[in-house]
């Protein structure tokens, strides 16, 4: 876990709490809402998210299979109902930005684990926050 998660000023911690607590009661399944936020988790990089996540998605009754199949929802059609798809697919939407390159691309740091005969990595900047 970095130090980006402990460097939140604790009252940016409660504000997020807040949205992520309406959020979850919007969504009326908190089973579903774990997986969003894991998966808003998992586009982030939030070692710190997941972890507290995965645990409470456990908790919520989400099965191994759906934690195991997340990062491919797309290809996990008999995993994920039409609900839990929609609610990925806006979640995708939301989170992953694109038009700019990542922190990591612009600093070298993929140059060594990209290089394929493939071409170049893609480029894309990921914003948000978890809900």
């Amino acid at each position: 876990m970095t130090t980006r998660t402990r460097l939140l000023d604790p009252a940016v911690g409660r504000a997020l709490s807040a949205v992520s607590a309406t959020a979850k009661k919007g969504l009326g399944d908190p089973a579903l809402a774990e997986l969003v936020v894991i998966r808003a988790s998992q586009l982030n990089h939030c070692a710190f998210c997941l972890d507290m996540h995965l645990a409470l998605a456990r908790e919520y009754g989400v099965s191994q299979r759906q934690l195991d199949l997340l990062a491919a929802w797309e290809e996990a059609e008999d995993v994920f109902d039409e609900r839990e798809r929609a609610a990925l697919a806006l979640t995708e939407a939301v989170t992953v930005l694109t038009g700019g390159t990542s922190q990591a691309f612009g600093s070298g740091e993929v140059s060594c684990r990209t290089r394929s005969t493939r071409g170049p990595p893609s480029t894309s900047t990921r914003r948000g926050w978890p809900i």
